[in-house]
């Protein structure tokens, strides 16, 4: 979730998930939208009103930037821990 907002700023503090592969489900959300009530693995259409009554930003699963931060993320952590 929080690799959506390093890219976008503008979203600090507001509420913003990340769908499935086929976006049909909610894999990822901030703290804002667990707030909600709204659960990981939950399929979009069940909670599409909420999505648009409080402007949740969707935003497609990524995978492979993901997979690039976290090998980036751990190079750093290697580099501190052999300190």
């Amino acid at each position: 979730m929080h690799y959506q907002r390093l890219f976008r700023p503008d979203l600090h503090n507001k509420p913003v998930a990340v769908l499935s592969n086929n976006d049909g489900c909610i894999v990822a959300r901030s703290a804002e939208v667990k707030a909600l009530g709204i659960k990981i693995g939950i399929p979009l259409f069940k909670v599409q009103h909420l999505i648009e009554q409080h402007q949740v930003q969707l935003f497609s699963s990524n995978y492979s930037l993901y997979a690039d931060l976290s090998v980036r993320v751990m190079t750093i952590l290697e580099e501190f821990g052999s300190m």
